[in-house]
């Protein structure tokens, strides 16, 4: 939502602000650019990609939270339906260590996530193997865990932190928990009071609930002193779209899914509210950048009704760049239906898994179409070639 000309101050900022961040960024943007231009020139070595740019990894899908809609833990979410031992279950220390022994010095990007990825029980050993290698890291997290790692946040630079909050307090835990907002919002505060403040996005996923409290949710994040806003659409498919992936999945890699089905949920978002609080929102001059995958209110009536209208040239380009790790220690190429396994850690190395017949037959079909579960995901526009979205 904001210009390139209107970016130049907030990117000085940044500079100023979190010089290791905004370094990581420039070489983020340069790393992705270069591997664009390989994808293009290599069509026919699919399975001879160079190494990933971003290690994604599921700690644990374990959670101290219920939100309403979550695909994992909400009241349609797949993890409610499997055993409590394997919910519980974190990523195996020795294959942490093994990995990041051969991936670190190439300094990947790293993304820890979850389930709430602060319920770790080693996270402080993991920070501190990322800082080791100078890995820039991203934490994926509700947010009312971060009083527990306020020292690594004052001494670890190469870490930043993506906390989801849904609105302001009212619309926030009507969604995600009583006292979840002023708790996120407190931590946020204290971290932000130090010196050499960490980076903090805030990740807001559009709601009916809140999306006619857009521009003064993001007046209240930018008083409080964060770095980045992004209004995520909450992504869903329906029971056709489902049907159609799990048909495709049985008759192309002999898998059945199971865990899609977290995503059929319903989601009928006011196009005028939004329309009227994305006015709002570009009217005012921010410091910082807020951004989100939607330009105009009818992007989300065809996101809604018929989102391929809205990424039809656009692929999975995560699929060259970034390798999902659960917590089993499995490679899953998408780490939000992790039904489809490339490989286990246990029994083979990352690189050798991501240039594996699983990686390359799926890279093949990618190349050409989407499958029926893309059309509203996030990846699309995170790893967008074009830089059209975010």
């Amino acid at each position: 939502m904001s210009t390139p000309l209107s970016l130049a101050p907030k990117l000085l900022r940044l500079a100023v602000r979190q010089p290791v961040y905004a370094r990581a960024l420039l070489r983020r943007k340069i790393r992705l650019a270069r591997r664009y231009r390989w994808i293009r020139t290599h069509p026919h070595r699919d399975g001879a990609v160079p190494p990933p740019l971003v290690y994604k990894l599921v700690l644990t899908y374990a959670c101290n939270l219920r939100c309403q809609g979550c695909f994992q833990w909400g009241a349609a979410g797949w993890c409610r339906h499997e055993p409590r031992e394997a919910m519980a279950r974190e990523l195996d220390w020795t294959l942490v260590e093994r990995l990041l022994a051969a991936a670190g010095p190439g300094r990947p990007d790293v993304i820890l996530t979850g389930g709430e990825p602060l319920l770790y029980s080693r996270f402080e050993e993991l920070a501190a193997l990322l800082q080791h290698h100078r890995c820039q890291t991203t934490v994926c997290t509700n947010g009312t865990l971060l009083d527990r790692h306020g020292a690594l946040a004052r001494t670890n630079p190469y870490l930043a932190f993506l906390v989801s909050l849904d609105g302001p307090e009212e619309r926030n835990d009507a969604l995600r928990g009583p006292g979840g907002y002023r708790a996120v919002v407190e931590h946020i505060r204290q971290l932000k009071r130090r010196r050499r403040p960490a980076w903090i996005g805030i990740q807001c996923t559009l709601r009916p609930e809140n999306v006619g409290s857009l521009h003064v949710f993001c007046r209240d994040m930018v008083a409080l002193g964060v770095d980045w806003i992004l209004l995520n659409p909450f992504w869903y498919f329906t029971a056709e779209e489902a049907r159609a992936y799990e048909r495709l999945l049985k008759e192309r890699f002999g898998v059945t899914p199971r865990t899609h089905r977290g995503f059929v949920q319903p989601y009928a978002l006011d196009a005028t509210a939004f329309r009227a609080e994305l006015q709002r929102i570009r009217a005012e001059r921010w410091p910082i950048q807020i951004s989100g995958y939607f330009r105009h209110a009818e992007d989300l009536i065809a996101y809604q009704s018929d989102p391929a209208s809205l990424v039809r040239e656009r692929r999975c380009f995560k699929q060259w760049i970034r390798i999902d790790i659960t917590p089993e220690g499995e490679v899953a190429p998408c780490i939000q239906f992790p039904d489809l396994v490339a490989g286990s850690l246990h029994e083979q190395p990352a690189l050798t898994i991501w240039n594996g017949s699983v990686y390359e037959a799926l890279r093949r079909t990618l190349r050409t179409e989407n499958l029926p579960v893309c059309a509203r995901c996030n990846n699309l526009y995170l790893y967008d070639a074009g830089r059209r979205y975010l």
